[in-house]
């Protein structure tokens, strides 16, 4: 999953950049993700009690999801077909 997201950089324009974060730099931010194999993109909408935004997936989050809904189904295509 972790390399996929650089691929969004070049598929949809998204500036994707590695780097540590703080605390305080999530709770201030416009929007926030988790990513896994299982859950893909899930918001995140609080952190302790701390609204992230106005607590709803912001449009890139939604732009991510939908992104990487549609890498899975590719790749389960080309598994399928090889």
């Amino acid at each position: 999953m972790y390399g996929c997201f650089f691929m969004f950089d070049i598929i949809a324009g998204l500036k994707v950049k590695e780097q540590e974060f703080t605390y305080k730099d999530t709770i201030s931010a416009s929007e926030a993700f988790i990513s896994s194999t299982t859950k893909h993109v899930l918001p995140v909408s609080t952190l302790d009690n701390n609204i992230i935004a106005n607590g709803k997936p912001g449009k890139i989050t939604s732009q991510v999801a939908k992104l990487y809904k549609q890498y899975i189904a590719n790749q389960i295509i080309l598994n399928n077909v090889a």
